[in-house]
């Protein structure tokens, strides 16, 4: 780890979780914030050496080092970072920096789900599935996928899949990563769903208060759209599928922040 002094002095921030599950919404809002500084996901400082999937962008996280670099000068305090391509390295990333925070946020799968198929259509699920089981560990999908996880995904896609299932598999593993990883153990990260920070608008609050990021209350600036929410209840998925979604959910909501009525009143 660097522990030098200009590094050592900031305080950041990563967000973790699957796409569209409202991290845009949670970075754009911070980066608002006095003092603070975001990096994107894609096209970033942090991520201009990434060679993966140019000409289109870039968008996988540079070495540790190299990001370090980068945000060690800033002028900022509070630095923020969405690396959603590396929740796979979640651990490694907070272990490597000094005074780091992490924040995976979670949505209900068939919200995410809709949400993806109007972004990239339905046809690019099947893909997404492929490439999960690729074993390409350039490929962010299939980095990091251990021989249970491949296992579970190979064994759905033997039973045939829709395209919907393979955006449902994509949200299941990169949740899955959060548990094997066993982030539910660190103290330095919050995992967090969607549907209660739109419902309870002190809540994000109190997870900036936990991890020690008061710097980072949105206070007035709440972004999040209660419309947003229940906007997948009309997808279906394949019979196989559903159970394997479900578990997961469950499991994500038993691990869930909950604010006490100490850090709520914070």
């Amino acid at each position: 780890m660097l522990y030098f002094g200009r590094l050592h002095a900031k305080k950041l921030l990563f967000i973790f979780g699957c796409q569209r599950s409202g991290t845009n919404a949670t970075l754009d809002t911070l980066g608002t914030l006095p003092g603070t500084i975001h990096f994107p996901e894609v096209n970033s400082p942090v991520t201009n050496l990434d060679k993966t999937e140019l000409p289109k962008q870039t968008i996988r996280l540079n070495p540790l080092a190299d990001v370090a670099r980068t945000v060690k000068w800033r002028r900022h305090k509070n630095i923020v970072i969405k690396p959603l391509v590396e929740c796979q390295s979640a651990a490694e990333i907070l272990d490597y920096f000094p005074n780091a925070k992490g924040l995976w946020m979670y949505r209900h799968y068939k919200d995410v789900v809709a949400s993806m198929v109007r972004k990239w259509t339905v046809e690019r699920g099947l893909e997404e599935a492929a490439e999960i089981l690729s074993g390409d560990p350039n490929n962010w999908r299939a980095d990091n996928i251990d021989g249970t996880l491949r296992e579970t995904v190979q064994a759905a896609v033997d039973q045939g899949i829709t395209g919907q299932d393979g955006w449902g598999l994509l949200w299941y593993t990169r949740n899955a990563h959060y548990f094997r990883q066993n982030l539910m153990e660190r103290a330095d990260l919050a995992l967090v769903r969607y549907r209660h920070l739109v419902e309870n608008r002190d809540l994000f609050d109190a997870v900036m208060h936990h991890l020690d990021r008061d710097e980072l209350k949105f206070g007035d600036r709440w972004p999040y759209n209660a419309k947003s929410l229940n906007a997948g209840n009309d997808v279906q998925f394949s019979p196989h599928i559903t159970p394997l979604l479900e578990d997961m959910m469950a499991r994500l909501d038993a691990c869930a922040f909950t604010a006490t009525p100490v850090e709520t009143a914070k």
